[in-house]
């Protein structure tokens, strides 16, 4: 019976603090309409892309027809050109509002029209009029501003990577087929020095008998070098060939005449109202 007790005891206040929990903690609707985080960040530099979407997320649904209408066209990006001589100019960024009630609710992605101007910086303005869509107000205007990154320098670096790289790969080309060269200039060296009567006491055979292997090797190598020289003569006459058919077949689309002849000889004849025009004339 205790225990039962102690048990409907423990529940209830469980219950009354849960309770309590629900009462008391402010729910989320109730906190003021505000926007929470922004991309790109205030002050942003040398990270922004000139085909940036700004994105703009709020602690409150935004993305209801009503809001998007009351919205519409109340954001701006604007920025200053400078031109050649110094002279500045105020300038308003085109841009698409995007919006996606579905997964996004609370974000608005403001798409520029154009791609932004590099190392140029950018100043984003959301009015205090601004409305969420259970019709609740901003209340104050929202200023950041951010920059666009260096592309030039960006694409200066790549460049220099990317000669870099060659560099490295035509250095190790090189050095292997070097490497190589000199593998090859020391094998043929050391067959070339071959002493007939050395070799067959090491091998425990007669010197006409490591005479003749030396020749079956020789001549071998022989063969494999004719056989990589004639498969080069066969790729230049085949390189050969094409280029002649090229040149063929584009000589082909070119057509000469030997003299200047009318084009009633070729079959074509010439309209009489161009006639009348040019007698006109």
């Amino acid at each position: 019976m205790n225990n039962k007790l102690i048990r409907i005891v423990a529940l209830a206040c469980v219950l009354a603090l849960l309770c309590a929990a629900a009462v008391f903690a402010e729910p989320e609707s109730s906190a003021a309409f505000a926007l929470v985080e922004t991309s790109p960040e205030d002050g942003s530099t040398n990270t922004v892309a000139q085909n940036v979407a700004v994105k703009l997320i709020f602690n409150r649904d935004v993305s209801q027809d009503s809001a998007r209408t009351a919205n519409d066209g109340i954001f701006t990006i604007t920025t200053v050109n400078v031109d050649k001589d110094g002279n500045e100019t105020p300038y308003t960024v085109p841009y698409t509002a995007l919006y996606n009630n579905a997964k996004y609710p609370n974000e608005v992605w403001l798409q520029c029209d154009e791609d932004l101007v590099t190392t140029q910086t950018y100043t984003v303005t959301i009015p205090g009029t601004m409305v969420s869509s259970d019709g609740s107000a901003l209340g104050a205007d929202k200023v950041f501003s951010f920059t666009i990154r260096n592309t030039k320098r960006d694409n200066t670096i790549y460049t220099v990577l990317m000669l870099v790289f060659m560099g490295l790969m035509m250095f190790l080309s090189v050095r292997d087929a070097a490497r190589q060269a000199r593998g090859d200039t020391k094998q043929q060296k050391k067959d070339a020095s071959v002493n007939p009567y050395k070799e067959a006491k090491k091998k425990g055979k007669t010197v006409a008998e490591v005479n003749a292997a030396s020749a079956k090797k020789k001549a071998k190598i022989a063969e494999e070098e004719a056989r990589k020289e004639a498969l080069k003569e066969q790729i230049r006459k085949e390189i050969e060939e094409e280029r002649k058919k090229a040149r063929e077949k584009s000589r082909k689309k070119h057509y000469r005449v030997r003299s200047a002849a009318p084009i009633s000889k070729a079959g074509y004849k010439v309209s009489e109202a161009y006639l009348k025009s040019i007698h006109k004339k």
